[in-house]
């Protein structure tokens, strides 16, 4: 190994490097994005671009107040006056018009204020700004509850990060216990644990600078947290393992130091790389914001950990010597064959039978996940006592439940504005076609302003052209230059620039006054939930309205807004999961193939992983199937917990598959005996891989034990998974498909078998007997 200044300088940057990535770990959460669930290449994404390029603001957020009817005017008033001051307006009231005062005031005491802030990346900063200014203005005895994308994402960013601190610290003390366990030693439990937490801070750290260039959101560091915890022990368990064997063979400790980072190292490395292939295989099915963002949390943590495992371990090894064993020295893997040997005897025994037996568990555990229930992490998913969650139930007592996450449907006029007369009487008749359409509770949009328009006498040609006649004008000249002039949409817009303060209001809302006239827009107010069966419902029919109205017009009209960002995240997911499953399954067997230079092998680790996931997401499934429970809301599974789970959970199952076959191989390139080669690499791994098993499910169990579903939902899948992996397949599945295909598994081309040697070990000799 290194000379030992080298080692003492690795030891001294180390702390370094962990401080000067300690202090902007320490704002993370302050550096990070929005969460973004924008599907790239859908309608909602193109609305979404149209309204955040043509209108101020484009996101909306709901303000109900209650209280006597004079005290929630004045109030009101004061802060409508108030957000259009600080750029969240024209904010539409029931006072702006007469034509929305009904549809805003129900009645008297009662006051729904729509504001609307900037585009979907910014909402929750706003939101957390408009709440402010409530909680300011809005005083006894008027009460106000507030609801939006903005609001709702706020607090569900702020309690996944809250939760998060307590899953880390769940997890700490088991961590500790297991390593405990694993080691009999407390030098040997420490290291790993310091490593973890290293790994942690540095990884919170590359994020933190990261965030300047690359996307990042709040649920990335949650799944970074668990990464780096799990990845930085579990890496350096196998190091210190390797060590200790290699120690109990009577090396050196500097020399076992050097050959645990040549072949333990090796591995981790190879790990390392298929954890990465795998995430970043997700990306080339869906390269949204939300997979960008998680697969560079986990390309963080897994190279962060990498870097800990193989450059700082074999030093602080080296340094710890034989006190590394404690008082108890250290086992051979011989005396640690116990469950393990017996299992895979068991295995090599009745491969047949003893597979079946796993698959009619498994197979009917995983069936479940074929009606898994999906959905866009929104407002159910808040826990009671949350404001967020108290001030919607409040407004969709009052106003119905569609107000959080309305609908837009944008019409974009690509020779002008949208005021011409005959486009005016389209926009209106939409809005009376949106009205009767099922499913919709409201409609705010530009329909009431093109009726005001058409109503008004000046704005007819004929009239127009009297009135000057008689006022003795000679508009002909004008009209030969320009034929169509009294046609114009830019009349109508003219006339909505200079209307009065609260119609101009109004229309500034729904036309795009300030930015040439050329967009409007209709916000949509569902009288169901966001993502809801009759929500779905509702955004096709305003598709196919949109879709008429741009075939009779010539305009863009493509419909947006957070109702339809659900939707279309939702049938995201549906269209993903199987996808993502082959293009993950692909990507594994390809990495394997060029680890393990084998064809069988990897193909046989994949089809594992496919019934770990599986049973993972079947158990999710039959815990969150949609059921209402006393005092909650539907529960499904997040989508976003969906997509994290299926790339960590292959990335991870692939990981003990190449600990345990790169030893199988190792094994089978010593004696050319597959059975031997088989009892070499899981006694030989049984401990590592065991306790490797154990971390996983000691830091996921932590995560499990949070309140926050996205959090929770992750962390019980993955337990599921890590559990399913280390028990019923690689115990039992994994010999018994090894041993069926004999010599077979290893046939590579252009490779010759290795020759078979005899001197195989007692215990190895008994499992050769009963693989015969």
């Amino acid at each position: 190994m290194q000379d030992k200044k080298f080692r003492r300088l690795i030891l001294i940057l180390w702390p370094v490097v962990l401080v000067a990535l300690g202090i902007p770990a320490l704002a993370v959460h302050d550096r990070v994005g929005e969460p973004n669930l924008t599907v790239s290449g859908s309608a909602s994404e193109r609305a979404d671009q149209i309204l955040d390029e043509r209108f101020p603001g484009s996101t909306a957020v709901a303000i109900l107040l209650e209280g006597p009817a004079d005290q929630v005017r004045i109030q009101g008033t004061r802060l409508a006056t108030e957000l259009d001051g600080a750029g969240y307006g024209p904010v539409v009231t029931p006072w702006t018009d007469d034509s929305v005062a009904d549809v805003l005031a129900p009645e008297p005491g009662t006051a729904l204020l729509l504001a609307m802030t900037g585009g979907s990346e910014g909402a929750m900063k706003d939101a957390d700004v408009i709440v402010d200014r409530v909680d300011e203005v809005i005083a006894d005895p008027v009460a106000a509850s507030i609801t939006g994308e903005g609001v709702v994402g706020s607090a569900l960013e702020e309690a996944g990060v809250r939760e998060l601190r307590k899953g880390e610290l769940y997890a700490l003390p088991l961590l500790i216990v297991i390593l405990l366990l694993v080691f009999r030693s407390l030098l040997a439990a420490a290291i790993p644990i310091v490593i973890g937490g290293s790994v942690l801070i540095a990884t919170s750290g590359v994020l933190s600078v990261l965030a300047g260039a690359v996307s990042l959101d709040s649920l990335a560091i949650s799944i970074a947290s668990m990464m780096s915890l799990a990845l930085g022990v579990d890496y350096s368990l196998l190091i210190v393992s390797r060590f200790r064997e290699e120690l109990a063979r009577g090396l050196q400790p500097w020399e076992a130091a050097a050959l645990a980072r040549r072949t333990a190292g090796r591995t981790v490395v190879e790990a390392g790389c298929v954890l990465l292939a795998a995430v970043s295989a997700a990306l080339l099915v869906a390269p949204g914001p939300f997979l960008v963002s998680a697969t560079v949390a986990v390309g963080a943590a897994a190279v962060m950990s990498v870097i800990a495992a193989v450059g700082i371990v074999p030093v602080l090894l080296g340094f710890a010597g034989r006190r590394i064993n404690g008082r108890r020295g250290t086992r051979t893997q011989e005396t640690e064959g116990g469950v393990v040997l017996r299992a895979c005897r068991l295995a090599l025994r009745r491969p047949v039978p003893v597979g079946l037996l796993v698959l009619l568990v498994l197979i009917p555990l995983s069936l479940p996940a074929l009606g898994m229930r999906t959905g866009t992490p929104g407002v159910e998913l808040l826990t009671k006592g949350e404001r967020a969650l108290a001030d919607y139930t409040r407004i969709s007592e009052v106003m119905g439940p569609g107000w959080s996450a309305p609908f837009i449907v944008v019409a974009q006029n690509p020779d002008g504005p949208v005021t011409t007369p005959a486009l005016l009487t389209e926009l209106s008749e939409l809005e009376g076609e949106l009205r009767e359409t099922e499913g919709v509770a409201e409609v705010l949009g530009a329909g009431a302003v093109a009726d005001r328009l058409l109503s008004v006498e000046s704005l007819d040609p004929p009239a127009l052209l009297s009135a000057a006649r008689s006022a003795g004008v000679d508009v002909g000249p004008m009209i030969a230059q320009s034929p169509n002039v009294l046609q114009s949409g830019y009349l109508g817009l003219a006339a909505l620039d200079g209307a009065r303060s609260d119609l101009r209001g109004l229309a500034a809302t729904v036309v795009n006054i300030d930015l040439g006239g050329d967009t409007a827009r209709f916000v949509v107010v569902p009288d169901a939930p966001a993502g809801s069966p009759e929500a779905v419902r509702l955004s096709d029919e305003l598709r196919s309205a949109a879709e008429s109205l741009a075939g009779s017009t010539g305009m863009t009209v493509v419909v947006g807004g957070s109702g339809q960002l659900v939707v279309d995240f939702g049938k995201e997911i549906t269209r993903l999961v199987p996808l993502l499953l082959l293009v993950l399954s692909g990507a594994s067997y390809l990495v394997l193939v060029v680890l393990l230079r084998s064809l069988l092998v990897p193909l046989v680790a994949v089809l594992l992983n496919v019934l770990t996931v599986g049973a993972a997401f079947g158990v999710l499934a039959l815990l969150y199937d949609g059921t209402v429970g006393p005092e909650q809301v539907p529960v499904y599974i997040a989508g976003t917990a969906v997509l994290g789970i299926m790339g960590i959970m292959f990335g991870l199952s692939i990981d003990y598959q190449v600990f345990m076959l790169s030893r199988i191989r190792e094994a089978w390139l010593r004696t050319g005996d597959p059975i031997a080669a088989i009892n070499g690499g899981i006694v030989g791994t049984a401990r590592v891989i065991t306790g490797a098993a154990l971390v996983m499910i000691a830091v996921f169990t932590g995560f499990a034990l949070t309140t926050f579903p996205v959090n929770r939902q992750l962390g019980i899948g993955l337990v599921v998974a890590v559990l399913v992996d280390a028990t019923l397949l690689r115990l039992l599945l994994l010999p018994g498909a090894l041993k069926l295909l004999g010599a077979r598994a290893w046939w590579w081309p252009g490779t010759p078998r290795p020759q078979v040697r005899t001197e195989v070990e007692p215990e190895r000799q008994e499992l050769v007997r009963a693989g015969e």
